[in-house]
């Protein structure tokens, strides 16, 4: 890894999953899983709309990204290291960093869900930690608001500047996407790639199914599954894991017209979109 501002992004974007502690104790032991959100929700654009949130100018939410970046000078460095990296290597630190950004949101509208009275919600928030598991096994460990501001503020740095870079691969059209392995959250059928600059959609009937960005030579995409929750109860109080596991990110080639995802983190599915010749 090199060192300089652009290791700290890399390792930073590196999330695994959140886990929070409730101050709650109950007499046994018990462990719940259950859903958050619902996929078919999600419709087609909302990623256009994420892509495009990070790109244009929002003082505000800069501002608090600057504060836990260590400042605007800090927060140079990161847009610095960024515009260093090769267009691949970019398009894969924003998809990491958006899945950090999502899973810190998620992390908080489950302890919203979990804490109805305002008092007890900001108390579980500012007490809230967001582990970070790196890939050599180690944690680190960061309040929740500001784990979830930082990773916004490295997606933000990515984001603008994938948006700079010319002459992205135009991918969109009509496919057949065919689901091979164990869990694979898109099921065999026709689906519609809609691209605008380098964000790219799969859709299907107006729903959002993955989404990502193009690179110069791969689209790294993430899909919309189900998100779960594992809330596991006892007398010393509660751990919560939402969501209990990170993203698959797809990794995929395009050089023959087709599109191949393979998953790099779990690597139980992949996915081809054959193009509708």
């Amino acid at each position: 890894m090199k060192s300089g501002p652009g290791a700290t992004a890399t390792a930073l974007l590196l999330m695994a999953c959140v886990v929070l502690a409730a101050p709650l104790a109950w007499a046994q032991a018990d462990t719940t899983r259950y859903p958050v959100d619902d996929p078919a929700d999600i419709k087609a654009g909302a990623f256009f709309v994420e892509y495009s949130g990070l790109v244009v100018p929002n003082p505000s939410f800069e501002a608090e990204e600057a504060r836990v970046m260590g400042g605007p000078e800090r927060q140079a460095e990161f847009a610095t290291a960024a515009s260093a990296m090769e267009t691949n290597l970019l398009g894969r630190e924003l998809m990491r960093g958006l899945d950090a950004v999502r899973s810190a949101a998620l992390s908080i509208r489950v302890l919203r869900a979990l804490f109805r009275e305002d008092e007890a919600f900001y108390q579980q928030v500012g007490a809230a930690r967001h582990v970070v598991r790196m890939r050599d096994g180690s944690e680190r460990s960061l309040p929740l608001v500001n784990a979830w501001r930082l990773q916004r503020g490295l997606a933000r740095a990515a984001a603008r500047e994938l948006s700079t870079r010319q002459g992205a691969p135009q991918l969109a059209g009509d496919y057949v996407a065919q689901a091979e392995g164990a869990g694979c959250p898109v099921e065999t059928g026709p689906v519609q790639v809609i691209q605008q600059g380098r964000a790219v959609e799969v859709v299907r009937d107006g729903r959002l199914l993955a989404a990502g960005v193009v690179g110069e030579s791969e689209v790294v995409a993430i899909a919309n599954e189900q998100r779960f929750a594992t809330i596991t109860k006892g007398p010393d109080g509660a751990r919560i894991e939402a969501p209990d596991r990170a993203s698959e990110i797809y990794l995929g080639g395009f050089g023959t017209g087709d599109i191949a995802l393979f998953g790099s983190n779990f690597k139980s599915c992949s996915l081809t979109l054959a193009r509708v010749r």
